[in-house]
């Protein structure tokens, strides 16, 4: 069958459309994903500064016991323990998170506000080497 000159030219466009369309839609789709569980992610993150946050607002130096026990008044590393075992439950690694405690009026005393920051570097799925370094600063009054 012989197709008319018109038609001849058009042979084949279909494919490389169809080429086009499918290759953008895989990266439509992989980078919703993607942003999808950067979400996941920085959730996680935030949640666990929460935790360390209540831990330490809830453990002020008034806390009776020893410190460093969970009954006693909460300690740099007691609350950096604290968002660590809370982010193993998750999908963190928690060898990659940064913790930083801060008192801003050095004091830790109920009514004195605290300050945690909690920084976790990301790591795509993709083949590219792209960090996202993502950080959640979360405050509170101690009042216990």
């Amino acid at each position: 069958m012989r197709y008319p000159v018109s038609a001849r030219k058009n042979r084949g466009a279909g494919m490389v459309e169809f080429a086009l369309v499918i290759v953008m839609t895989c990266l439509l789709l992989f980078a919703g994903l993607e942003f999808g569980r950067m979400v996941l992610v920085y959730t996680d993150v935030a949640s666990a500064a929460r935790i360390g946050l209540r831990y330490a607002m809830t453990h002020g130096s008034k806390r009776s016991g020893t410190p460093g026990n969970p009954d006693g008044p909460a300690t740099v590393a007691g609350i950096q323990a604290v968002v660590r075992d809370y982010a193993k439950s998750g999908t963190l690694d928690p060898s990659q998170l940064a913790i930083t405690v801060t008192y801003p009026n050095t004091f830790k005393d109920p009514t004195f506000p605290v300050e945690i920051i909690v920084t976790y570097n990301y790591d795509p799925l993709t083949v590219l080497p792209l960090a996202v370094p993502l950080k959640t600063v979360t405050r509170g009054i101690i009042t216990y």
